[in-house]
C-alpha cells in the first residue's frame, strides 16, 4: 500500500502527548503564579494612591475650616453627646446637605450610661456612609451596633464606621487624656489652629488611619484578629502606663497620686473586656471612634486600650508595611512600620521643639 509522506507526517504531529500535555500546563501555572502577586501589588498600589487621595480630601477640608473660623474644629466638649471633627468638616467635604441634617447646637446624644438617647433624624445620620471615609484597603463591614448610642425607640443604633481619625498628640503621659489640653492639635473643646504650631506645619500630622473593629465586643478576645479589638478596662482604672515592650517607650514614673500605674501588655493580658467597635461611628467625637495617638508606633502588635472613654489608639492600616498620614501643611506621607518611635511622637506633637526630619 502506498502512503503519503505528508499523511505520514499530519498523523505523527496531529495532537500533543500527554506529557507535553502536562509541561504546557505546569508552564502555564508558573507563569499564573508569578503573574497573581504583580496583579495584587498593583491593586493594592492603586488601593494606596485612593486612601492618600481621600486624605488629602480631609485636610483641605480642615484647611479650609481654618480659613473661615481661624482654628481647626475640636472633639466637642465631652465623649458622650460630642460630634467628631470629621462631622464638622462635613461641609469642606462635598457633604453640605449631610451637615444640614446635623443641629451641632444639640448634644450627639443625652441621658446617662444605659440610658443614652438622640434624636430619631440622628439616628438616620449615623448610618449615612461616603467612599470619602473609607479606607479601599479595608474590607470589614462597615456597620457597626454601638450599645453606648441609643435612640428614641430603645433599640441599639446602627452607625457606620471610618477609616480616617485625627490626631490627638503623642500619647504619652498625660497626654493620652483628651479630656484636658494635648501636645497634639485637638482634644475636647480644642480649638488649635496653625498659629499653634511652632513645630512646623510639615513635621506635624493631622490625620492618619485606623483599622475598623471586627464589631465583636466579647469577655476575651478569643481567636478574634487582636488588632481588630480593643482592650476595655474597668472604669475604676485610671493608668499611668509605665515603660512597656515598645522599644524606646517612657521609662517608669513617679506617682504623683494619680492612679495605678501598670505596663501595656500587663493590662492587656488581664483585661476583663474587649470592644470591636473601633472607628465604628465616623460621627462621634468619642476617641475610640475618630481620633488616635502615637504611642504606639504604626501598626504596633500591642492591641488598643481603653478607659474612662480616653486611651491609647494606634495608627493601623491594611496596606503592606505601614500607614498613610497627613500632614499640616497638607501633604500626604506613607511611614513605615519600622520608622523611629521618637520622630513617630515628635510628629504628634505641635510645639516640642523636636527634629522630625528622616521619618
Amino acid at each position: 500500500m502506498f502512503f503519503n509522506n505528508k499523511t505520514i507526517l499530519r498523523g505523527r504531529f496531529a495532537a500533543f502527548t500527554l506529557v507535553e500535555l502536562l509541561v504546557v500546563i505546569a508552564v502555564i501555572g508558573i507563569l499564573i503564579s508569578m503573574l497573581l502577586p504583580a496583579v495584587q501589588a498593583a491593586r493594592e498600589a492603586a488601593r494606596r494612591i485612593q486612601c492618600s487621595n481621600n486624605m488629602k480630601q480631609w485636610l483641605l477640608a480642615a484647611h479650609n475650616y481654618h480659613s473661615a473660623f481661624n482654628c481647626f474644629p475640636g472633639l466637642g466638649k465631652d465623649g458622650v453627646g460630642t460630634y467628631s471633627v470629621q462631622a464638622h468638616l462635613l461641609p469642606y467635604v462635598e457633604q453640605a446637605g449631610l451637615s444640614s441634617l446635623i443641629d451641632f447646637q444639640k448634644p450627639l446624644q443625652t441621658g446617662s450610661r444605659g440610658t443614652y438617647y438622640m434624636e430619631a433624624s440622628l439616628a438616620e445620620i449615623i448610618q449615612v456612609s461616603a467612599s470619602l471615609f473609607r479606607c479601599p484597603s479595608d474590607g470589614t463591614n462597615e456597620l457597626y451596633h454601638i450599645s453606648q448610642i441609643g435612640s428614641l425607640s430603645g433599640p441599639d443604633a446602627l452607625s457606620r464606621g471610618g477609616n480616617y481619625v485625627f490626631s490627638t498628640g503623642s500619647g504619652v503621659y498625660p497626654n493620652y487624656d483628651v479630656r484636658y489640653p494635648t501636645d497634639g492639635l485637638f482634644y475636647y473643646s480644642s480649638n488649635r489652629g496653625l498659629h499653634s504650631i511652632t513645630d512646623g506645619t510639615s513635621n506635624t500630622m493631622i490625620l492618619s488611619e485606623a483599622k475598623l473593629g471586627d464589631n465583636n465586643s466579647s469577655a476575651a478576645v478569643g481567636d478574634a484578629p487582636v488588632m481588630r479589638r480593643v482592650a476595655a478596662l474597668s472604669a475604676s482604672i485610671t493608668v499611668i502606663p509605665t515603660a512597656d515592650n515598645i522599644p524606646g517607650s517612657n521609662p517608669p514614673l513617679t506617682d504623683p497620686g494619680a492612679g495605678s500605674f501598670a505596663n501595656i501588655k500587663t493590662l492587656t493580658d488581664a483585661c476583663p473586656s474587649w470592644s470591636g467597635d473601633r472607628a465604628g461611628a465616623w460621627i462621634w467625637g468619642a476617641p475610640l471612634y475618630t481620633s488616635f495617638n502615637a504611642y504606639y508606633p504604626p501598626n504596633h502588635n500591642l492591641p488598643d486600650i481603653h478607659f474612662h472613654g480616653v486611651g491609647f489608639y494606634g495608627a493601623r492600616s491594611n496596606h503592606p508595611g505601614g500607614v498613610s498620614t497627613g500632614y499640616a501643611d497638607g501633604s500626604v506621607r506613607f511611614i513605615s512600620n519600622s520608622a523611629s518611635l521618637d520622630l513617630w511622637r515628635a510628629s504628634a506633637t505641635i510645639n516640642g521643639g523636636e527634629t522630625v526630619s528622616g521619618l
